[in-house]
């Protein structure tokens, strides 16, 4: 996120957020998306986001975020690859979806920000009932790699039956669960974009456990700091970059702010330098908590104090994750040996439209 914003932060409570997310539940019955339905959502970091991805999830429909980085090349073929059915966008983000919006009902095109031609405006969701949905449905996200080797690919994963939460909204209440215990419903910042994997993991975590939602549309790093003192911040998801930014603050600005109610930072998606998580870490006290895995599963992590007897590690994996370091041939090697990392986390899955 390289762009920075004096916007204040935005406030959700999850009582709020659940009833925004039955809200959208409901508009996509009303236009006729059936429960296996697929939603496409082009949005920045906002409650919106927040509502689409709940109801979807909370409704059994698949929401698949893209990326507003993406060209509208890879935009298009997103929307046609995943099966959108309905399809979300922010109206800062509209110019991406011009050649690919048509292809939707526009009475399934929903506009959040502001108004978008074809597209139906956000205040139709909010003017439905918030009410509990009468039979909710654990609905699933498909999300798709950032398309380094190629386009984007979609990761997808069977439909589990039964009551939400799904995998997502269940993997980050346990994590957050089991690091905060008791404060685990206290204040989570959103700093890192939500159409990423781990952001959304979290903030959807720390919403069903009860927290409120700190949102902030882009990331500051000043702002940051702000946001945990004001609101009393516990937890967060960063990547590396945002810590180099957060440390290239003048001394008299990090020391500024109260951070004392910060008790966990969760962070991946990339290698984190040792001398800067140990800045980190000398900053912040033993907070930080690292993961290694990608879109198509994973489970390794490891808590700061481990860290510091291990500098440089990404931890060990969990419970029921098979890894092995193999050779570029596919042939495991011996302790000690460099190699490529290949896991199994035990989750089948299969690249939309190309097993």
């Amino acid at each position: 996120m390289d762009v920075e914003s004096n916007r204040p932060p935005s406030v959700v409570s999850s009582t709020e957020l659940m009833a925004a997310g039955n809200r959208f539940a409901r508009a996509l019955d009303g236009c006729g998306v059936g429960t296996r339905g697929g939603v496409a959502l082009l949005a920045g970091n906002s409650a919106e986001f927040l509502a689409v991805y709940r109801g979807a999830t909370w409704s059994g429909r698949r929401i698949t975020p893209m990326s507003w980085r993406w060209t509208a090349a890879d935009v298009a073929h997103v929307i046609e690859d995943c099966g959108a059915d309905a399809l979300v966008v922010d109206s800062r983000h509209a110019h991406l979806v011009t050649d690919a919006a048509p292809d939707i009902d526009p009475e399934r095109r929903f506009a959040i920000g502001g108004p978008i031609d074809g597209f139906r405006p956000w205040s139709e969701v909010m003017a439905l009932s918030g009410e509990p949905l009468p039979s909710p449905t654990a609905g699933m996200a498909m999300m798709y790699t950032s398309g380094t080797t190629g386009r984007p690919k979609g990761v997808q994963r069977e439909f589990v039956e039964g009551p939400p939460p799904g995998h997502v909204g269940r993997a980050g209440m346990e994590m957050l669960r089991g690091c905060l215990g008791e404060v685990s419903d206290r204040a989570h910042l959103v700093c890192t974009p939500l159409h990423h994997a781990g952001p959304i993991t979290y903030a959807e975590g720390a919403s069903l456990l009860g927290a409120d939602l700190v949102i902030l549309d882009r990331f500051d790093p000043e702002g940051v700091l702000r946001a945990i003192e004001e609101h009393g911040v516990s937890s967060t998801f960063m990547v590396p970059t945002q810590f180099v930014r957060l440390l290239r603050l003048p001394t008299d600005i990090r020391q500024r702010y109260d951070l004392s109610s910060l008790r966990l930072v969760v962070h991946g998606s990339a290698p984190v330098a040792p001398d800067i998580k140990r800045a980190m870490i000398d900053w912040l006290g033993p907070v930080l908590f690292e993961f290694y895995g990608g879109t198509e599963g994973g489970g390794v992590s490891i808590d700061s104090n481990e860290w510091l007897r291990h500098p440089g590690s990404v931890g060990r994996p969990r419970e029921g994750l098979r890894m092995e370091i193999r050779d570029p041939d596919g042939r495991a090697v011996e302790t000690g040996t460099e190699g490529q990392i290949w896991f199994d986390d035990g989750r089948a899955f299969a690249y939309r439209g190309d097993p």
